[in-house]
């Protein structure tokens, strides 16, 4: 690719999930990546560059590794082939599938590269922050089938590893007062998430800050969300779930998310202050 072509180019977040795809199924093909780029005539840092979106893939490259990888699949082939069309678009990016399946795995893959993680909850615990039995309790409260569930909880418990690593994800948490006092699960279970909060504003890089019931929020920002902020030159990516789905918003949208946290941060308590209001909601509601 032309210098002056790759300076212009991007990497959306559709690029990402694109080249995140192809370098999955050329693993589970058994192919190297200089297998591969072999096949292309090309040098495999090309490739690796295409796989971590720093270049785009060319049409004709993608139909020519889907055929080297077997791939038969001809949705999957359509909707990879969609991807790429689409690749350049930034805004709102609906992963589609189900919670217990591509949804859940899609904000895995993007908490994993993320640097910084800002959330913001209003009813429930945010999944970063949940116990195991909480966690299943807000499965149950929203009716999820028991079918899968104990997967379902294996993969949000999972994603907390992130906080694990050598280099943890640094997390900002905002959590409404209401979802401390919101009965999702017995007296139990609640006193032992919400002394699971506390444990854990303790750690280093991460902040748990109450939001005081009744304290005005940004206009639009009524409901929960998650901003992710990636390392350069990737962007930040606002998420959203909800009944139509979950979305993936980019560009000057998710800007507006992360001035949104911004302000609600300002209006919540300070860590040491939030710690002293979970302990304070312990005692009137869950002892």
């Amino acid at each position: 690719m032309p210098r002056a072509a790759r300076e212009l180019f991007h990497p959306t977040l559709r690029t990402q999930w694109l080249g995140h795809q192809l370098r999955e199924i050329r693993k589970r093909s058994g192919r190297s990546l200089a297998d591969a780029a072999l096949y292309l005539n090309y040098d495999p840092s090309y490739l690796a560059r295409c796989e971590r979106a720093e270049w785009p893939f060319r049409q004709d490259h993608l139909n020519m590794l889907l055929d080297f990888y077997q791939v038969n699949d001809g949705d999957l082939r359509a909707r990879l082939v969609a991807d790429l069309a689409a690749s350049w678009q930034l805004n709102v990016f609906d992963m589609g599938g189900s919670i217990h399946t591509n949804r859940s795995v899609s904000l895995t893959w993007l908490e994993g590269r993320a640097e910084t993680i800002y959330l913001y909850a209003v009813l429930v615990v945010p999944g970063l922050l949940q116990t195991r039995d909480y966690a299943h309790a807000t499965m149950r409260f929203y009716g999820d089938p028991d079918e899968g569930a104990e997967r379902w909880v294996d993969l949000r418990i999972g994603r907390q590893q992130i906080l694990d690593r050598s280099a943890p994800v640094r997390l900002s948490a905002v959590i409404d007062e209401t979802a401390l006092r919101y009965p999702i699960a017995e007296p139990a279970t609640m006193r032992a998430q919400l002394t699971h909060l506390m444990t854990m504003n303790r750690r280093p890089g991460v902040e748990v800050r109450v939001l005081p019931a009744g304290t005005r929020r940004p206009d639009g920002a009524g409901g929960p969300f998650a901003v992710i902020r990636l390392p350069k030159p990737y962007p930040s990516v606002a998420y959203l779930e909800n009944l139509a789905g979950s979305f993936y918003l980019e560009g000057p949208r998710s800007r507006k998310f992360v001035d949104a946290y911004d302000q609600i941060r300002r209006s919540a308590l300070p860590a040491g202050e939030s710690a002293k209001r979970i302990t304070q909601i312990i005692e009137e509601e869950w002892s």
